[in-house]
């Protein structure tokens, strides 16, 4: 089911002449092969997760890809810190990680459930970063971080109970943009087109959370 909106928001990445979505077939597939592992995993909000990293799989490049996580293996593994690529299907980079693990750490019952990447958010020896880039790269992983992300995006934001749809604005925003910032401020940022080129790029044109909204709400 999770692939069917594919072909309602194709349109939303025609732009400039070049169609973003250009293998409607290969991002159905990513979403059903997330889908199984969420499922797998007992995620009890399969549909939500999915919606919040849903736009990064319609900019999703396996040739970058490949070259984006070859360069941050080497150069994060190295010691480099500030690293503009991002990896995966869900297009993490290490710093995302490196915060979730922290939050992860600091809750016993989170530990328990999320022990595949309990690592204190280490980032200080070669193998520690070696080690989260190679976690990174794993879809099984990036779910998991995925999961623990809406957990800590619901404690922060005191989010639990309200809207599902609020909820998905608040997380899928903090999810493109970092959760260094109030709820007020995700609120505004939320109604900035940062599809697909950024908040600070003129030819972005589409709104992050819309196109979560859109994938969210077609399943119905």
């Amino acid at each position: 089911l999770l692939y069917m909106i594919i072909m309602c928001t194709a349109d939303y990445v025609l732009l400039n002449g070049k169609i973003f979505v250009n293998d409607v077939e290969k991002v159905n597939n990513i979403l059903e092969e997330i889908s199984a592992v969420l499922e797998e995993q007992e995620c009890s909000e399969k549909r939500f997760a999915a919606a919040v990293i849903y736009p990064e799989l319609m900019r999703y490049s396996e040739f970058r890809n490949i070259i984006e996580a070859a360069t941050t293996q080497l150069m994060y593994s190295s010691g480099v810190d500030y690293l503009n690529f991002s990896i995966g299907y869900m297009q993490m980079r290490p710093e995302f990680c490196v915060k979730v693990e922290k939050y992860v750490s600091k809750n016993e019952l989170l530990r328990k459930k999320f022990e595949s990447i309990d690592f204190e958010g280490k980032e200080d020896t070669v193998s520690s970063r070696f080690q989260r880039v190679l976690r990174m790269k794993n879809l099984e992983t990036q779910c998991v971080y995925l999961m623990a992300f809406i957990e800590m995006c619901d404690s922060i934001y005191s989010l639990k109970g309200k809207d599902d749809l609020y909820r998905l604005k608040i997380i899928s925003t903090a999810y493109n943009c970092g959760t260094d910032y109030s709820i007020e401020q995700l609120e505004y940022i939320s109604n900035i087109p940062a599809f697909p080129f950024g908040t600070n790029e003129s030819r972005s044109k589409w709104k992050y959370f819309e196109l979560s909204k859109d994938f969210y709400t077609e399943l119905d």
